[in-house]
């Protein structure tokens, strides 16, 4: 080998060098690219006798900085973050929403026992008792604000989780296309160096979505697997998420993997943005909303029954007017029977006397001469299960048939009047705490889920099935600690009562295989209303007293009594909630804090291997130049030593 050859391959390894270099520099700030190097190796060449002698160099492989390990810690450290960024950020949002004075319940509650005290001083004044009225509309809307709230964070959520589904489907058709290009050239001998920081930063992004583990394979391609241990990515194919509503609990989501010949539910194990949404979704969002709803429903019953104690100022007593708020487990009152003509005076109300037999459909009541009447359904049919057409009512006497109970309270029936009856099953809140999940061909009762003890319902949703047996049998588990109820079907027809709950079959039959989803308390925030129309309504009075207080003391005494679970108040209640979410909000925010520092030391001690440090960069340009000038140098010693020889001859 010449001077000339080997000062010849100095100068190509040399620029090449600098070219890799001046590569690093240009790259310094792209996002998720690993330095690089040229490996330079000697050339040899053997003479005769085997004697070795050095002929040059030449530049080998340019090669990426990395290391495996720094990088899957920074992978596992992204997946971590962002779970418990997500959860801090929904948790606060909820925190700001129950402690803002204009949006806290606390604050209405106190208003309202505020409104209440004020007008026991004077019971008989018509302005204090629109202004209870007036607080206890306020509370109301404060109540049903934070229902629409929480179930738009909800929406919100839901929406987020389809999106980072579509993102990590996106990213995983990605990453299977770059596993094919990077295995074609580690084929072909060619060093994807490219390739290989832009899978590596697909799976990054994929990391922040949702739990990964990351395989290497002999050619080049990666596998990846979710944390429930099923594959994402299998070389150049990749599967893919579903997001659909939870068949279990429809108002929340499961994800699903699609692959070729199955789909698989995936659990709440995923991880990442996605485990941090499930997690919020499943353990706090659901538990909230339930609690809310217990005070709700407990304040509407427990007011309403101490006011129907009372008299009211025109002397009545338990009459449908006296309810301040609807009724927990029915439409209100007022909408139950409507006069649609006719000149009588007759204040009635219609209640549920048996859940079991009621029919979702309306009835019409006409009244004849002398005060008669008859009852007709939907059909213009007269209901034989009524009194006898013709029957009369007398103020204190009652009507019963298909479930339903009326009564004439005062006032009487004029002939040519008319009533319109209803109250449809089907927009009732005792139907609609419970959600079908599955039902077999042939069953056709509804469930029913009466509150009849607000003292001792829980937060927690229920599961109630039915299995094959002589007789079929339920099963009822308690979702929050997996406790269980088990019995004939057939008992359901009575009802069976569990934490204050009335569960029964309405009008039909359960068959083996039905499955309901109960949530007794979801709704009560949403539902919550003021139905008073007068104040001259409120029951302030003992009964047989009216003008006086003596009702509106026991009335105030609910503010600080006991009446969720036997050691809760009104106020307690709502300040556990609060307590409640704080805490999960300063651990969410110390768990977001914690699981950054993390995530920044991994990046580092991954910057620190693969990261571009301008000043090495600086300094290997300096070196590299340096040779590429002395290899310049060895080719003009060469050329001088030419010419020398040639003017010998």
């Amino acid at each position: 080998m010449s001077l000339l050859e080997i000062g010849k391959s100095g100068i190509i390894a040399s620029q090449a060098a600098l070219n890799v270099t001046s590569n690093n520099v240009a790259n310094a700030n792209t996002e998720g690219y690993s330095r690089q190097r040229v490996q330079m190796l000697p050339v040899a060449t053997t003479l005769p006798g085997f004697i070795s002698r050095g002929a040059g160099v030449v530049a080998g492989d340019i090669t990426r900085i990395a290391n495996a390990f720094l990088t899957t810690q920074v992978w596992d450290s992204t997946t971590v973050n962002s779970q418990k960024k997500i959860m801090n950020e929904y948790l606060s949002e909820l925190d700001k929403l129950l402690g803002n004075e204009s949006t806290s319940l606390a604050q209405g509650i106190n208003s309202f026992f505020n409104a209440l005290n004020a007008a026991s001083s004077e019971p008989l004044s018509l302005s204090a008792r629109q202004q209870v009225i007036s607080t206890a509309q306020t509370l109301v809307t404060r109540f049903n604000n934070l229902a629409t709230q929480l179930d738009k964070q909800n929406q919100l959520l839901l929406k987020q989780m389809d999106t980072s589904s579509q993102q990590v489907n996106s990213l995983a058709s990605s990453i299977a296309a770059l596993n094919d290009s990077i295995r074609t050239a580690a084929t072909g001998n060619a060093q994807p160096n490219s390739l290989l920081d832009e899978r590596d930063q697909a799976v990054t992004k994929l990391a922040e979505l949702v739990g990964v583990t990351v395989l290497e394979q002999p050619d080049g391609s990666v596998n990846i697997y979710l944390q429930s241990g099923q594959p994402l990515v299998l070389g150049d194919q990749a599967n893919k998420l579903e997001v659909r509503a939870n068949p279990n609990d429809p108002r929340k989501s499961e994800i699903l993997l699609n692959t070729s010949n199955s789909s698989l539910s995936l659990g709440d194990n995923m991880g990442g943005l996605m485990g941090g949404l499930q997690s919020y979704q499943n353990d706090v969002l659901g538990n909230i909303m339930n609690q809310l709803g217990r005070v709700a429903l407990a304040m509407s019953d427990q007011m309403n029954k101490t006011l129907a104690q009372g008299t009211d100022l025109d002397g009545h007593s338990g009459t449908p007017g006296n309810d301040l708020f609807n009724d927990i487990n029915w439409l209100s009152q007022k909408d139950r029977i409507v006069k649609t003509t006719g000149s009588g005076d007759a204040l009635m109300g219609m209640s549920v006397a048996n859940s079991s037999l009621l029919q979702d459909q309306q009835y019409r009541l006409d009244v004849g001469a002398g005060g008669t009447f008859t009852v007709y359904d939907a059909s213009n049919a007269v209901v034989t299960t009524a009194p006898a057409a013709g029957s009369t009512l007398t103020p204190g006497g009652t009507i019963a048939f298909n479930g339903l109970e009326i009564t004439l309270h005062n006032g009487a029936l004029q002939n040519g009047d008319s009533y319109r009856l209803s109250l449809p099953l089907s927009g009732s809140p005792a139907a609609t705490r419970a959600v079908e999940l599955n039902r077999v061909s042939g069953s056709t009762g509804l469930v029913m889920v009466e509150i009849s003890d607000t003292s001792q319902i829980t937060t927690s949703d229920y599961d109630l099935s039915i299995t094959t047996g002589t007789p079929d049998q339920y099963t009822l588990i308690r979702k929050s600690d997996g406790q269980s109820w088990t019995g004939n079907a057939t008992d359901l027809n009575t009802g069976i009562t569990v934490d204050g709950l009335k569960i029964m079959v309405n009008n039909g039959t359960l068959a083996a295989g039905d499955r309901f989803f109960l949530q007794p308390t979801r709704e009560g925030s949403a539902h919550l209303q003021v139905v008073m129309e007068s104040a001259r309504s409120l029951a302030f009075s003992d009964s047989g007293s009216p003008g006086d207080n003596g009702n509106l003391q026991k009335v105030l005494e609910l503010q600080n009594k006991d009446i969720l679970q036997g050691d809760l108040s009104l106020s307690e209640s709502y300040t556990q909630v609060v307590g409640y979410v704080g805490v999960l909000t300063a651990q969410a925010k110390t768990e977001a804090s914690a699981s950054l520092a993390l995530l920044q030391q991994a990046e580092a001690a991954k910057g620190a291997v693969s990261g571009v440090n301008l000043d090495e960069e600086a300094v290997d340009l300096m070196r590299f130049q340096q040779a590429y000038s002395a290899n310049a140098k060895v080719i003009s010693i060469a050329q001088s030593t030419f010419d020398a020889l040639l003017r010998m001859f």
